[in-house]
């Protein structure tokens, strides 16, 4: 049976808008296309496989959303990040029967703002980029059994987290700050359920990536712009699940390629701003004829 499109007609206040409206995959990661304000009656389409968004604007309150109900429970991804906002009023937001996805990016975060995130039963993906979220209010995530998708980008969050993380059964997607090191991908590595991994700018060595090998799920992995060298490629062939990986930036060259291509598993590689050069990329290219490779 082919899916179709939805029609969707929300209400909102005619006198004051709640915000932009937006169109987004559901898989992620997805970029966003903005289709109107939430204000008065919005009529909509919604292609299959995608989610309709909020943005908040900034002075919306709790009134303006009560009188908005019926709407609210047909979004399934709401960005408050530039929106001021109570603490009741997030927990309200996590009532929501469709709500998947939670955008707090560079907002100022307490801890019942994370206790309030455990009220939701089905929020998949959480951005954090920025936020003031730390080492304290992180472990608070474990009551968020749902949660697929994980964005930690430029916060202050430590290792000592990692450990919360990896306990969480249905995590995929883990995007992390500059602040982990070894610590924290030994950490990692207890995790069941982590695919994609995004730990680029960290300051990690080669026992981070032997550390990693463990992962039976891990089939996307970022290091960009880390000092990784040659010794740390040699357990690349260790991760049976790996499919992409990206080395750009890295300190590898033209003597870790042999250990390369024995990870026969990858099907794209990236090695660009590294030490690798072009007659090694294309000796590479000849050993690794199924993988698509990038660089230098």
């Amino acid at each position: 049976m082919v899916a179709t499109t939805k029609e969707l007609i929300l209400t909102f206040p005619a006198q004051h808008t709640l915000g932009n409206l937006y169109l987004s995959k559901q898989v992620f990661p997805h970029n966003r296309t903005w289709v109107g304000q939430a204000a008065g009656e919005a009529k909509l389409n919604l292609p299959p496989e995608s989610m309709i968004g909020l943005a908040l604007s900034h002075d919306v309150d709790a009134k303006m959303a009560e009188g908005s109900a019926a709407a609210l429970n047909q979004i399934h991804s709401m960005d408050l990040s530039t929106s001021k906002y109570s603490a009741p009023f997030l927990a309200a937001m996590m009532k929501l029967s469709a709500l998947r996805e939670l955008r707090l990016d560079f907002l100022t975060l307490s801890t019942q703002d994370f206790i309030n995130l455990n009220e939701s039963s089905c929020l998949e993906t959480l951005w954090l980029t920025g936020s003031s979220v730390d080492d304290q209010m992180l472990p608070v995530l474990q009551g968020v059994k749902s949660l697929t998708s994980l964005i930690l980008k430029s916060t202050k969050i430590s290792n000592s987290s990692m450990k919360a993380l990896a306990t969480l059964p249905k995590l995929k997607n883990l995007h992390l700050p500059a602040t982990i090191t070894d610590d924290g991908a030994e950490a990692l590595s207890q995790s069941a359920s982590i695919e994609d991994l995004d730990l680029s700018y960290t300051a990690l060595s080669a026992a981070a990536i032997k550390s990693l090998a463990v992962l039976k799920t891990l089939s996307t992995l970022y290091v960009n712009d880390t000092t990784l060298g040659d010794d740390s490629v040699a357990y690349v062939k260790d991760m049976p699940a790996l499919k992409v990986l990206f080395l750009n930036g890295t300190q590898i060259t033209d003597k870790c390629l042999d250990s390369l291509a024995e990870a026969a598993q990858l099907e794209h590689l990236e090695l660009r701003d590294t030490k690798v050069t072009e007659i090694g990329i294309a000796r590479l290219r000849g050993k690794m004829k199924d993988c698509a490779i990038f660089g230098p």
